[in-house]
């Protein structure tokens, strides 16, 4: 059965006020709804790879979505969780291994 294609569950086509234009910097449209002519556009200059490598000043900073707390408790949990599997696994071997003998 042929099913018609539409835009995606979910999806939403129409730009935010927080949505940002790669084109011109300006919010509210998606950089292919830009209008702003090429001259109008700012140059926003970039430090080379190899000038970031000489000064690592000029790494730009990442910007985090999880907070520090929230991080440091689920790497606690996932290191748990992984001792806890390891430790289970291990066991289970050794059972069967002593049970061969």
């Amino acid at each position: 059965m042929i099913r018609p294609r539409g835009p995606a569950v979910g999806a939403s086509s129409k730009a935010t006020p927080q949505t940002l234009c790669q084109k011109c910097l300006k919010r509210g449209h998606f950089s292919y709804e830009c209008k702003s002519a090429a001259q109008d556009r700012p140059y926003v200059s970039r430090p080379s790879r190899t000038q970031q490598l000489a000064d690592p000043k000029l790494v730009p900073k990442l910007a985090s979505d999880i907070p520090n707390d929230l991080l440091r408790k689920y790497v606690g949990q996932l290191r748990d969780g992984w001792a806890m599997l390891i430790a289970a696994q291990e066991g289970c071997c050794r059972r069967t291994a002593r049970q061969e003998r």
